[in-house]
């Protein structure tokens, strides 16, 4: 029922082919976005130091927009959270 009152205006309009394109790149930036994360995730148990240098770079910038944004559990999180990829870092794991 929607699709038949959408479809004439995006006929109508040049929208409509980018209605897919904008589809597909969703998808690909998604696609490149797990695999990032599945990536350092698997660095992070195999011990490599660039998976935690990411994660603190990651955790920095976060906790950047939790104290912009005033958010107190925010900011109260990323600290914590910055405080246990220290922590990792100077474990004996990350340093062989």
């Amino acid at each position: 029922m929607a699709k038949g009152l959408i479809t004439p205006y995006l006929e109508e309009t040049p929208f409509a082919l980018l209605l897919g394109a904008g589809s597909l790149a969703v998808i690909l930036i998604l696609t490149f976005g797990i695999a990032i994360c599945i990536s350092i995730v698997y660095g992070v148990f195999k011990g490599q130091i660039w998976a935690i240098i990411i994660l603190l770079l990651f955790t920095g910038m976060n906790l950047l927009g939790a104290l912009f944004s005033m958010s107190v559990m925010a900011i109260f999180s990323y600290v914590f959270l910055l405080y246990c990829e220290i922590v990792c870092v100077r474990h004996p794991f990350y340093n062989s």
